[in-house]
């Protein structure tokens, strides 16, 4: 089964972790976080599916 990882892009250091933790306990994906990203296609290799 593969992975399913979630981009998590915030400028708010705490949106950032309260959504990585529901995320992981409630939905059971990956997150990734990024505080700022100008070109969120950049890391798209990294959440490949």
């Amino acid at each position: 089964m593969a992975i399913k990882r979630i981009l998590v892009i915030d400028d708010e250091a705490d949106i950032r972790e309260v959504a990585q933790a529901s995320l992981e306990i409630m939905a059971g994906v990956e997150v990734l976080l990024a505080s700022f990203c100008p070109q969120p296609n950049d890391l798209m290799p990294f959440c490949s599916m």
